[in-house]
């Protein structure tokens, strides 16, 4: 339970930063480029829960388990 209070503080930090994610066009904050990942539906919903109660706005979206997924790539860009 404290690693995921630790990282709900991290969103709610990047949120009020200069690093948030920003709309180029708009100035608008993109929190659709903020996500967290978990194994199961149940972690989740503690995420969805511990937002809530932090008034952090998230839309909970379940998808592909990735190690269902035969092949995929991913790609890191550096700054």
């Amino acid at each position: 339970q404290q690693e995921k209070i630790h990282i709900i503080e991290e969103i709610k930090d990047l949120i009020n930063s200069h690093d948030c994610p920003v709309n180029k066009e708009t100035g608008e904050k993109k929190l659709s480029e903020i996500a967290i990942l978990a194994r199961t539906n149940d972690e989740l919903e503690e995420y969805a829960k511990l937002l809530q109660a932090s008034n952090v706005p998230y839309e909970t979206k379940y998808g592909k388990n990735i190690f269902d997924i035969q092949h995929f790539t991913a790609i890191h860009f550096l700054k």
